[in-house]
């Protein structure tokens, strides 16, 4: 697509509507990364929407419901968004914006629009990220934006810092016993030139080196979960040709946040930026192939994020029945204030709080175990959550659980042991629905079983006569549900 209606003219507009407008505003948006539901052309790509040139564009294929969104990097307040349209304008269309990229609000919605120019006040949203999808175009092209500008301030001030300084390092092998993890979280070694790391004095700082495989890997315990940006990788000779960066939230199930390959032997410093952001408090590199004959050496791993612990990470939630309770578990990290209630519910819907955990001051974002016991559950299906929040955040809730109570009926055996062919069962009280007595082997397989009349206190279970001598178990059901077993002695 080309422009249609006098370009020079309108781009001499544009810098007259600029050069008299005075601002002390910063278009956060300038140099950022942007991605699209579509282009027209190799040529008319998202980054042209935000690189300050009003003489290049983003264009979408020729339909509706298409979109441009941009990643700011980082949480904002917003003030106000600005569009600059090619010919091809958006007709109706929204300024939406996210947290993740994944859920979307509207922060501002368009219709019937004519105009090049939009600036729309969105003061009272924030996000990470903001759209402008386009609902119908107002030509038979696409939409196309020379460029979409963003205002707004940092909602947080949190610097980004080596999360992994100072901290814990494993690895899958150490080369020696000199060679270890610890050196690589030392804060030393940054300055390599030709795959050497030395002091003032000339001296090597020390580092960690694997055994000569391929499959080997270093990993860092953050401590807690944190956001995570960037990984730097600062290797001796020994470099990795393919590796991986993974991320995991407990040390013991993986996902992979980036990958390396074709990392040439020579290419020392791994400057890896990870786009979108994960979250994680173990780190490793995981080495695919090597470049050397040796293993893989680094002087330095480090790991940048926001220095701020993410909120509640919680993990591991289960329900335990025990005797005639409940016992609930959980594994969570917090990093502040923070609160566990304990719900319970008879239909999976209605939820009733039980019980509270209050931690005035968190846990440093570390996990640790909860615990807490229902001493009356109902009878019947009992379903349970937790509703947890830490100060100024929402509150969130766990998966749902279930363990289900049935009503048990104290009976007496005789004779026990048994003589004849005959077992009688009598029953605390009459049976209001069906009833089976059931004979079973020590080991769970079925050998009688016989179905009782409603309203009865007492039933017999009658025997085969050629039923081996030994011991037994006699079971109650109560329609499909064991309600009380016990171990019989036979004897012939």
């Amino acid at each position: 697509m080309t422009l249609k209606i006098y370009p020079l003219f309108f781009l001499f507009f544009i810098s007259l509507l600029l050069a008299g407008t005075t601002t002390a505003q910063t278009n956060i948006a300038l140099g950022k990364n942007a991605y699209s539901s579509s282009d027209e052309s190799g040529a008319l790509l998202p980054v042209n929407v935000t690189d300050g040139n009003y003489g290049t564009r983003w264009a979408s294929t020729y339909a509706d419901n298409q979109w441009i969104y941009i990643d700011l990097g980082q949480q904002y307040d917003f003030t106000e968004v600005k569009l600059f349209w090619e010919t091809a304008l958006g007709r109706d269309f929204n300024i939406e914006v996210s947290d993740d990229a994944l859920g979307w609000t509207v922060a501002a919605g368009i219709t019937g629009n004519i105009s090049l120019n939009n600036t729309m006040d969105i003061s009272s949203f924030s996000g990470r990220f903001i759209r402008m999808h386009g609902l119908v175009r107002g030509t038979a092209w696409g939409f196309s934006l020379y460029e979409l500008e963003v205002y707004g301030t940092p909602a947080v001030s949190v610097p980004v810092v080596n999360l992994a300084y100072l901290k814990t390092g494993t690895s899958s092998s150490n080369e020696n016993g000199n060679n270890i993890p610890v050196w690589a979280f030392d804060g030393l070694g940054t300055n390599v030139i030709n795959g050497k790391a030395r002091d003032g004095n000339n001296v090597e700082y020390r580092r960690w080196s694997s055994v000569y495989n391929n499959d080997e890997w270093i990993a860092v315990d953050l401590g807690a979960s944190y956001e995570i940006t960037e990984v730097k990788l600062y290797w001796e000779v020994a470099n990795g040709n393919s590796f991986n960066i993974e991320v995991s939230p407990d040390g013991t199930n993986w996902s992979v946040a980036a990958s390396i390959t074709g990392n040439t032997s020579t290419q020392y410093i791994n400057d890896i930026i990870i786009n979108p952001s994960v979250s994680g408090r173990h780190v490793r590199m995981h080495g695919i192939t090597r470049n050397t004959g040796y293993g893989y050496s680094l002087y330095e791993f480090e790991v940048f994020g926001l220095n701020t612990i993410l909120p509640i990470v919680l993990t591991d939630f289960r329900a335990v029945k025990k005797d005639r309770s409940v016992q609930l578990t959980w594994n969570a990290g917090m990093d502040k204030e923070s609160r566990f209630n304990i719900q319970r519910s008879g239909n999976g819907a209605d939820f009733t709080t039980i019980g509270t955990l209050y931690y005035p001051s968190g846990t440093n974002g570390i996990s640790s175990s909860y615990g807490f016991k229902d001493e009356s559950p109902l009878p019947g299906v009992n379903y349970y959550r937790l509703a947890y929040t830490e100060t100024g955040e929402k509150t969130l809730y766990s998966d749902v659980l279930s363990v289900r109570f049935t009503e048990e009926r104290n009976f007496v055996v005789s004779p026990n042991p048994v003589a004849g062919n005959i077992i009688r069962v009598e029953l605390d009280r009459a049976v209001q629905n069906k009833l089976t007595l059931r004979l079973l082997t020590i080991t769970g397989k079925i050998i009688e079983q016989q179905e009782v009349s409603a309203n009865s206190k007492i039933a017999e279970l009658k025997l085969n006569k050629h039923l081996s001598a030994g011991t037994y178990v006699l079971q109650v059901l109560e329609g499909n549900q064991p309600v009380r077993s016990r171990q019989i002695l036979i004897n012939r």
